[in-house]
């Protein structure tokens, strides 16, 4: 270690050239003094090293940038050197210099390279202002070369990782506006401490703040929809088993303010030897909008299929419904036409003097009637059913306005509406006081409900007091109503027929109607993702049961 300061020679002894005892304990103790006094000064040269180093290294770690960094440590770079009045500092990097305000360049300078990734990209020089005796680099010890190298060796280390933080900040951006592109997030749930780890993004898909929501397991589950809850626990812990499928699921969640959205989860899971589950890691994605694009495309299918069927239907009323009432009209016409022309003939008999008083009579007061009673009534069953296929098209053309629905009320409704054909009838109703409610058009719904409770009060049993029960109940998804009867029942055969257009189980009963009513409430439910089944037993009673989506 080499120090600025010469040590004094020993004192010299007198002309004799010996020396006292006294005298040499003396120069000893001189000695040492100066020695302990370069050693404390070297000391104290090596702290301003190490401070300055240490100074250097906070200021780069906490710099808002690099330039803040470099602007910074050319400050700091004299303190560390022993002519530090005299010290100046510049930082090539970039293109750009750094120094201070008072920066002169001079020829007494050391320099060290700022290497990046083993490349080149600048320079850290110290300048003298003066010039001073010349000892390892020219007025600049060996120490303070081990200080410049390890500045630049420091700035070195800042830049690559100001660089990589730089590169993840970016690719964390870019993978969260992908994520956000994409709607899909990632999740981590450590199986042994429980702890679940959710990216911003699947925050943003729940409708939750990060800051005011603590992911767990347990509180997943309570985000998923009740309806799909079971369904998605029982996924997850199967998976877990090592020799079962990964998780991979499309399930609904409920949101706070009361919304419903689809999400896509996967997952894979890793284990220990033992075969030990210890962590999850999955996506989550929203799919809502594709949901939804499934579900209006199968509604398309669906209404397409009905349309398909309803053709086939009108077809089949043209060549069968209306032409039966054609026929009848041809017919009596052609009685009509004979009889007016047996009537011509007898009047002009009369004129001759023929007596035909009883002949005439019949034609005017019995076929001539009769004939014109049938092509009245033929009329008025075309107008008929050319009424009820316009009010049929009409249930394809209404405008549906789903939304979430409290069946129990609207039953309620229907019920007070109904109660004159209900007391009429001395039916005893009952209704389940909890009915699960519903996604539906209050409009549409209220029709189908009303239709079948109508048939209900319409095809009692007679000398039996008739019963009309209505329940409800979730399952798969489903908010399922059933409107149960105690009347006269439907054959098998007859099952499916009845939501056939114009179709009645018994045609010559005036109070059965058109036909139309199961047909309206099939073609409604169509619309809106529902169907509708029945269960019956002659003599016994039916079982109308209503499937809609649940909320």
């Amino acid at each position: 270690m080499k120090s600025r300061r010469k040590g004094n020679q020993p004192a010299q002894g007198d002309n004799t050239g010996q020396k006292s005892t006294h005298g040499q304990d003396s120069d000893r103790e001189k000695y040492s003094t100066r020695e302990t006094e370069v050693l404390m000064c070297d000391l104290e040269e090596r702290v301003k090293e190490l401070t300055c180093i240490h100074d250097i290294s906070k200021v780069v770690h906490y710099a808002n940038s690099l330039e803040d960094a470099f602007q910074k440590t050319v400050k700091l770079i004299p303190f560390g050197w022993y002519y530090s009045d005299i010290t100046h500092a510049r930082i090539c990097y970039g293109g750009d210099e750094y120094v201070e305000e008072s920066f002169e360049e001079t020829q007494w300078k050391q320099a060290s390279d700022i290497v990046v990734d083993d490349q080149r990209c600048g320079c850290l020089e110290v300048f003298y202002l003066s010039e001073r005796p010349t000892l390892d680099e020219g007025p600049f010890l060996t120490e303070e070369r081990h200080l410049i190298d390890a500045i630049a060796c420091v700035l070195s280390e800042s830049i690559e990782h100001r660089n990589a933080q730089q590169a993840l900040q970016a690719s964390e951006r870019e993978l969260k506006e992908a994520q956000e592109i994409a709607q899909m997030g990632h999740w981590k749930l450590d199986l042994e401490t429980n702890v679940l780890t959710w990216s911003d993004e699947v925050y943003r898909i729940f409708g939750l703040v990060p800051q005011q929501f603590g992911a767990s397991y347990k509180a997943f589950l309570e985000i998923v929809h009740p309806a799909d809850r079971e369904m998605v626990d029982q996924a997850y812990t199967k998976s877990l088993q090592a020799d079962e499928m990964p998780y991979d699921i499309v399930h609904r969640i409920l949101l706070k303010d009361g919304t419903v959205k689809s999400v896509h989860e996967k997952c894979r899971t890793e284990y220990n030897d033992q075969g030990k589950a210890l962590r999850s890691m999955g996506t989550l994605q929203d799919v809502t909008k594709t949901k939804l694009s499934e579900q209006k495309l199968q509604r398309l299918n669906r209404t397409l299929e009905s349309k398909n069927a309803e053709m086939q239907d009108i077809v089949y009323i043209a060549s069968h419904d209306l032409r039966s009432p054609l026929v009848n009209i041809q017919g009596f016409a052609g009685r009509l036409a004979q009889a007016c022309g047996e009537l011509k003939e007898l009047l002009h008999a009369d004129r001759k003097g023929s007596k035909h008083e009883e002949q005439i009579q019949c034609l005017l007061e019995e076929d001539i009637p009769e004939a014109l009673y049938f092509i009245r009534m033929g009329a008025d069953k075309m107008d008929s059913l050319v009424d009820g296929l316009l009010r049929l098209s009409r249930v394809g053309s209404t405008m549906v306005d789903i939304k979430p629905l409290e069946t129990g009320s609207m039953i309620s409704n229907i019920l007070h509406t109904m109660r004159f054909q209900i007391q009429n009838a001395d039916v005893d109703v009952s209704v389940d006081q909890l009915l699960p409610t519903c996604l539906g058009d209050r409009t549409l719904l209220d029709q189908i409900f009303s239709n079948l409770i109508d048939n209900a009060l319409k095809y009692l049993e007679p000398g039996r007091k008739g019963s009309l029960r209505i329940t409800g109940k979730v399952e798969d998804g489903m908010s399922i109503y059933s409107i149960s009867d105690n009347g006269i029942g439907i054959s098998a055969e007859y099952q499916e027929k009845i939501f056939k257009v114009f179709l009645r189980l018994n045609p010559d009963d005036k109070k059965s109607g058109e036909g139309l009513g199961l047909t309206i409430v099939t073609r409604i439910l169509n619309r809106i993702d529902g169907k509708i089944t029945v269960e019956s037993q002659p003599g016994e009673g039916t079982t109308f049961h209503v499937s809609l989506p649940c909320c």
